[in-house]
C-alpha cells in the first residue's frame, strides 16, 4: 500500500537553498527499496521538505501473464507549501527521469535498460496524490484496494 503523508513545516520555506539528497538506509521502510530511485528533498537545516520511496516490485494481473519490472511508490510525503512550486516540479521531473532510466535486473538475471511502468495503491475512497500527479490510471479495484498504473514507455 502507498503510504503518503502531508508533512508539517514550522516557518516559511526558502524555496532557494532546497536541494535534493539519495536516500540512506535509515530513511527506507523497506529492505527492497531501490537506493537509486528514491530521494528526498531538504532545507538547509535538513528537514524534509519532500520525499518519495520507491520499491522495485511487479503488479501482476490476469492478464498480465508476463509482467514485466514495476516501480512501486512505497512512500510519498510532501509540504503543502511546496506544491506547484519550482522545486516541485523539478523534484518529480528527476524522480521521473532516475526511474525512467535505471538499470534493472531481470528474472532471468540480465538488466533491462529501465522501470517498464510506474504503479501505486490505495484504499478505495481515498485520495492518491502521487498518481493524481504523475497521471496513473486505476487498472484493477479488488477487496478495497484501487491499483494505478503509469506507463513511462512508449
Amino acid at each position: 500500500m502507498t503510504i503518503e503523508r502531508v508533512l508539517e513545516y514550522n516557518g516559511k520555506i526558502d524555496f532557494y537553498n532546497l536541494q535534493q539528497i539519495q536516500f540512506t538506509e535509515t530513511d527506507c521502510t523497506s529492505e527492497t527499496t531501490d537506493m537509486d530511485v528514491s530521494k528526498k528533498l531538504v532545507d538547509n537545516e535538513g528537514n524534509i521538505v519532500m520525499l518519495i520511496e520507491a520499491l522495485t516490485m511487479d503488479y501482476y494481473s490476469n492478464d498480465d501473464l508476463y509482467a514485466t519490472k514495476g516501480c512501486f511508490i512505497k512512500r510519498f510525503e510532501f509540504t503543502k507549501d511546496i506544491i506547484n512550486s519550482r522545486p516541485w516540479f523539478d523534484f518529480i521531473v528527476s524522480f521521473i527521469t532516475s526511474v525512467r532510466y535505471r538499470m534493472v535486473l531481470s528474472n532471468n538475471q540480465k538488466f533491462l535498460a529501465y522501470y517498464n511502468y510506474i504503479w501505486s495503491q490505495k484504499i478505495d475512497g481515498e485520495q492518491c496524490v502521487i498518481a493524481e500527479l504523475l497521471d496513473m490510471k486505476i487498472v484493477h479495484k479488488k477487496n478495497g484496494i484501487v491499483t494505478y498504473i503509469g506507463k513511462l514507455h512508449n
